[in-house]
C-alpha cells in the first residue's frame, strides 16, 4: 500500500503535464499578465486557478525544496517525508477533475490557504498547503493521506 501511495504522489507531481522548459520566452503581454498575479489583493481562489494553469507561474510560486509528506493510513504512526527540488518538479494541474483515471473533487480553503483533492469513489486524499510570504502565496508542502 505504501508503494501505491508513493507512486500516486510521484505521478501527481512529476507526470501530470509536459515540462515548461520547451516553451518560448514569454512576451511582454505574458509578463504583464504574470505580474498582475503578484498583486497581494488577488484572492486565493484566483491565485490557485492561475497556479494550476501556468507552468512558469507555478514554478515561481513553489517553495523549493518542496516538502512532501505521505501519511500511511494503515499504520498511523508511519509517515514518510521527502523533498522535491526545483529541477525535479514538473507542472501539476492541482485543479484537474481527474487524477490517474479517478474522479476527484477539489476544495479550496481560502482561509487556511489549502487546496484539498479528494477522490469521489476512491481513497485519494491530497492536500496542497500554501503560505503567504512577501504578499504572495507559495506552495510549501504536499500531504498525501490517500488510502
Amino acid at each position: 500500500m505504501k508503494t501505491l501511495l508513493l507512486a500516486f504522489l510521484a505521478a501527481l507531481c512529476l507526470g501530470c503535464s509536459s515540462a515548461s522548459h520547451d516553451k518560448p520566452a514569454p512576451d511582454e503581454k505574458q509578463m504583464q499578465q504574470s505580474e498582475k498575479w503578484e498583486n497581494p489583493t488577488t484572492d486565493f481562489k484566483n491565485f490557485v486557478k492561475k497556479y494550476s494553469s501556468d507552468p512558469d507561474f507555478q514554478k515561481t510560486h513553489t517553495s523549493f525544496p518542496l516538502k512532501m509528506t505521505v501519511n500511511d493510513m494503515e499504520d498511523e504512526a508511519e509517515t514518510t517525508v521527502s523533498y522535491v527540488s526545483k529541477d525535479e518538479w514538473t507542472f501539476t494541474n492541482i485543479c484537474d477533475s481527474e487524477i490517474l483515471g479517478e474522479k476527484v473533487v477539489v476544495e479550496i480553503n481560502e482561509k487556511d490557504y489549502v487546496v484539498d483533492v479528494k477522490g469521489e469513489e476512491s481513497g485519494i486524499s491530497v492536500s496542497f498547503i500554501f503560505k503567504k510570504i512577501d504578499n504572495t502565496w507559495l506552495l510549501s508542502e504536499i500531504v498525501n493521506s490517500s488510502m
